[in-house]
């Protein structure tokens, strides 16, 4: 009884080092109970009694607090209540999946609910970080987080900068690609390096409707795979072209409307009008088309130019004066009879047919008339002429050979005569 007594007495004073700590092989305990501070098992939770043996236990290594379980099948699982009835939160797989609100998580994390990732100031954006194994802390890695409060971007982060190409508003769904402009629905920095893949299809859609009809871009159709197609959702919308002033709205400038007309500001004409340009610095407009009934002057007089080498021979009777609102074009049609009159010896005779314009010389034919014989020649010629009065006068022009006649008299040849004609 007496060694009974000493040996709890020994034990006593070797794990009791005051009244309120106890040390298990520790003489100094700090706390209400403490473990040597030597690397190894502390508690077992479920002894096999085997020497060898796993267990559920805690224990120690260097720089590693252990909660282990006996073998690989067995988990580790944190809840609230009685071990019988326990409330799961979180497991912990043998395996090392990771469970949170579900006890067979298939991946390393597993998550039956939602998670936020906070960034409560400071430099570092709240986000995930995904890496290749061949990336360390300082290489690149792809980020996709909260740039701000209202931009979710997903980038490359390198040495701790995030360089976001693609970033979307969450508020209003918008999306910048390699820029950081969300103002509209799609933004780019290099709209030239936006690819589709080679389908016939549509590519890029507007507005989608409440049917499978839309307002977009596409490529091809059935009946023509080579078509760019630029269409709306319904027979009653128009296709318009202008420019935006952001904050005076759009401003069309063309439209193709739905019976297929054309609108020029707004306005598609009358029947028969035709549409007209008038130049880089204007919008072209509408006019009703002219019909202008050809003008034919005929002369019952003739130029002789047996004499007169090389001179201008005006034709009499072949002029005429007129008036234009706006400028435009004129039609000048000559029928000319020609009459050489030299000598055989003399032989072919050359010479031009002039057109000229307010005194000035517009377009110049050139023919050759065989001695003796006569010839009709046909020249035509377009001429652009301003507005106000203009002036047409046609002459002739001796070059070499025999002298000829043009306009013969009416005992020779029959009259020339010139068709006048103004095209708006």
């Amino acid at each position: 009884m007496k060694k009974i007594f000493i040996i709890t007495i020994l034990l006593v004073a070797k794990q009791i080092v005051s009244a309120q700590n106890i040390g298990i092989n520790f003489s100094s305990p700090r706390f209400p109970l403490s473990f040597a501070p030597v690397n190894g098992e502390k508690i077992s939770l479920w002894d096999n009694g085997n020497v060898n043996g796993t267990q559920y236990g805690f224990g120690i290594q260097n720089g590693v607090l252990q909660l282990h379980t006996d073998f690989s099948g067995a988990d580790v699982v944190f809840g609230y209540g009685k071990s019988s009835g326990l409330n799961e939160t979180v497991r912990f797989k043998g395996n090392g999946r990771m469970g949170i609100g579900l006890n067979d998580p298939a991946y390393p994390l597993d998550i039956n609910s939602r998670f936020r990732i906070r960034n409560r100031g400071g430099n570092n954006p709240a986000g995930v970080i995904f890496t290749s194994v061949t990336n360390d802390n300082d290489g690149a890695a792809n980020f996709t987080g909260l740039l701000n409060d209202t931009t979710v971007g997903m980038g490359q982060l390198y040495q701790n900068n995030i360089l976001a190409p693609l970033n979307i508003d969450i508020r209003t769904g918008n999306v910048g690609i390699a820029t950081k402009s969300t103002n509209y629905s799609l933004s780019l920095l290099r709209p030239e390096e936006l690819f589709f893949p080679p389908f016939y299809r549509k590519m890029i859609n507007l507005y989608p409707a409440a049917s499978e009809t839309s307002v977009g871009f596409g490529i091809g159709v059935t009946d023509d795979p080579s078509s760019l197609l630029l269409y709306s959702d319904n027979i009653n919308a128009d296709v318009a072209f202008g420019y935006d002033q952001y904050s005076n709205g759009f401003n069309e400038i063309f439209a193709v409307k739905p019976s297929g007309a054309l609108a020029i500001l707004g306005n598609t004409g009358n029947n028969n009008d035709i549409l007209q340009s008038n130049g880089s610095g204007s919008a072209a407009n509408w006019k009703p088309i002219t019909f202008n009934i050809p003008e034919i002057i005929e002369t019952t007089d003739f130029a002789n130019v047996s004499a007169g080498l090389g001179s201008y021979v005006y034709i009499p009777g072949l002029s005429k004066t007129f008036n234009m609102t706006n400028s435009g074009k004129v039609m000048v049609d000559l029928n000319l009879t020609t009459y050489v009159s030299g000598c055989i010896v003399c032989g072919r005779a050359t010479f031009e047919v002039i057109i000229v314009k307010n005194g000035v010389t517009e377009q110049i034919f050139r023919h050759n008339v065989d001695y003796p014989s006569a010839k009709t020649i046909n020249n035509t010629a377009l001429l652009d002429v301003s507005s106000g009065s203009n002036t047409i006068d046609i002459y002739t022009r001796w070059v070499s050979g025999s002298g000829y006649t043009i306009g013969a008299p009416a005992d020779v040849l029959s009259s020339g005569y010139m068709t006048f004609e103004i095209l708006d």
